[in-house]
């Protein structure tokens, strides 16, 4: 962490009230062009002058109006009505550079200004999801939505027409109290499609866990009726298990079984996952020989990926190892090229003292996300731990990239810029 870093972090602890700390700190990390501008010590006190204390107010598109006013000289105010001719022209003009050449990081000044002119498009063409497919790849304007985010009066409809991580990372950049940003993800993940509320869920979990168990447990309590179909029934189960109600969890899960044997597969591989959660070894239940059948072949194994991969990393963390290593030499050879499946395999191969082979399965995991823009959070803690601190800085340096407050990987990469 640079010396400015900490002056920042020590200035946000003195200006804000303690128990505000933990919600709008890694908010206003969230988003780079935020985070960057706040480290500029001017900045910051024209920041105090125009939008005060209140920590809820301090927004990506509150902090990015201070920003553009500070080089434009006809200053707008909050919230930014009707825009002058010349504020739209110059919006205008910023909007039909950057769609024609996306790159480069970009300033909070002008991430307001750019959203400034999507929510002029809005006006004339009111559907998100049209916009939003002429701004193209999305990931070039993080810090756009950021700020269209708190301009917008159409915020669900902006989500929902974002990809999950995306969303997400909207927005969390937006700083919140806990209980308020719980009530806004359950009003809004209740309406969505189960497919989508689970996106949603799953990607919010690599953030938030905490958030993301409340919310899941709220949701899986909603509507419950005992004449739920398996596919249904399936989702409640794995709302239950966001949620950390592994019990709840089997439950729902064995009356699935029952209801459906058409979905049996996919069903076995959470009830094995859920069977680990509460300390159970899973080589005794009816579905291990399921999911074992499925894993050995790779159209089996590349159809229920996730769910293998999720059991897997479950049997590791509760201490089945016997049955971790029972369903690897069951995964079908050459193992794909999945870094969440090779992230997990090295941790395994760490534990049994495999250290070559642990080092090797991290290596790919490494290689591999960064051919594919994926993210395996956990991967660069098992680098640090098999002293590969450059790989870890590398790997820690991607899922920030992606999941910027992930507080294991910010403590994992302070560890290992310490200690080179």
């Amino acid at each position: 962490m640079t010396s400015s870093q900490q002056t920042l972090l020590a200035e946000l602890e003195t200006r804000f009230p303690e128990k505000t700390w933990k919600w709008v700190i890694p908010a206003l990390r969230q988003d780079v062009a935020v985070w960057h501008e706040l480290l500029d010590e001017s900045f910051r006190m024209e920041v105090v002058r125009s939008v005060g204390d209140n920590p809820g107010a301090w927004t990506p598109a509150r902090l990015g109006m201070v920003a553009l006013n500070r080089e434009n000289p006809t200053r707008l105010t909050w919230p930014p009505a009707r825009l002058s001719p010349t504020v739209q022209e110059k919006a205008a003009h910023c909007y039909r550079d950057f769609a024609q050449n996306p790159t480069g990081p970009v300033a909070l000044a002008k991430a307001f200004l750019l959203a400034l002119a999507l929510l002029e498009t809005y006006r004339e063409t009111p559907s998100w999801k049209e916009i939003l497919a002429a701004c193209q790849p999305l990931t070039a304007w993080k810090s756009p939505l950021a700020c269209l985010y708190n301009l917008t009066d159409a915020r669900q409809e902006l989500l929902n027409a974002l990809p999950a991580p995306l969303g997400v990372r909207t927005l969390l950049a937006t700083p919140s109290p806990p209980e308020k940003a719980q009530n806004y993800l359950f009003n809004f993940l209740e309406i969505l499609p189960p497919e989508k509320q689970m996106a949603w869920l799953q990607a919010l979990s690599l953030a938030k866990p905490a958030l993301t168990s409340q919310v899941a447990h709220a949701l899986a309590e909603v509507n419950i009726s005992p004449t739920l179909h398996a596919p249904e029934l399936s989702q409640r189960a794995e709302l239950y298990r966001l949620a950390q109600k592994p019990q709840e969890a089997m439950r729902v899960l064995q009356q699935a079984a029952k209801v459906h044997r058409d979905i049996q597969t996919r069903l076995s591989a959470q009830l094995n996952t859920t069977t680990a959660q509460v300390q159970e070894n899973p080589l005794t239940s009816p579905a291990w020989k399921e999911i074992i059948r499925a894993a050995r072949t790779p159209h089996g194994f590349e159809k229920y990926a996730k769910e293998i991969i999720v059991l897997l990393a479950t049997l590791i963390e509760k201490d089945f190892t016997t049955a971790a290593e029972t369903l690897v030499e069951n995964i079908a050879a050459p193992y794909p090229e999945d870094p969440a499946l090779l992230t997990v395999l090295a941790r395994l191969a760490l534990i049994q003292g495999e250290q070559r082979k642990a080092k090797n399965l991290a290596q790919k995991a490494l290689e591999t996300l960064t051919k594919n823009s994926s993210t395996s959070p956990g991967l660069s803690k098992i680098l640090f731990q098999l002293e590969m601190y450059p790989e870890s800085i590398t790997s820690a340096r991607h899922t920030l990239g992606t999941l910027p407050s992930h507080e294991e990987t910010l403590i994992t990469l302070a560890k290992a810029q310490n200690t080179l």
